[in-house]
């Protein structure tokens, strides 16, 4: 698998099975939508903490270092 970092901008990203069943997991655990959820099982399955959003709820998510404007 790639690492995100290395992917020019605008890469559409596909997840795995696994990676949307995460999801289903993060989304009842800390209330997130759908999409939200799947952004962050991404980021998690990429080895990454880091995540720029307005998105307040992310917030909710301890192991996630926000970055709001």
């Amino acid at each position: 698998m790639p690492r995100l970092h290395d992917l020019p901008a605008g890469t559409t990203i596909f997840i795995t099975r696994s990676q949307f069943w995460r999801a289903c997991q993060l989304s009842e655990r800390y209330g997130l939508l759908t999409n939200d959820a799947t952004h962050l099982a991404t980021l998690l399955a990429h080895g990454l903490r880091d995540l720029a959003s307005a998105d307040q709820d992310f917030r909710r998510v301890p192991r996630v270092i926000l970055w709001a404007p």
